[in-house]
């Protein structure tokens, strides 16, 4: 076995204590980071049905209806019976 000076045991310590250097990562690339996870925490999370909920104006007694799509984020507010109907009609059709 080779023996070692002790000059280069004492740099071997020395760099067995350094801290660890940090990584230095652009905020672009931890913006897109966090997109990603939370992109992927929604997904995995999310219902898929259609939420359908209405509305009354009680000044002239009509109903409206709002909905939302959590699929495609799309959302249907103060329609008429048929434009829901078309509107959930044109969701499936996809």
């Amino acid at each position: 076995m080779a023996s070692v000076n002790l000059s280069d045991r004492e740099r071997l310590e020395n760099l067995w204590h350094q801290p660890p250097k940090s990584l230095k990562i652009s905020d672009n690339v931890i913006k897109r980071i966090r997109q990603a996870f939370s992109w992927l925490i929604t997904s995995l999370t999310a219902e898929d049905r259609i939420k359908i909920w209405s509305c009354s104006d009680h000044r002239l007694g009509n109903t409206y209806w709002n909905a939302y799509d959590p699929i495609s984020n799309h959302v249907l507010e103060q329609a008429t019976e048929s434009e829901l109907r078309v509107w959930l009609e044109q969701r499936y059709r996809r």
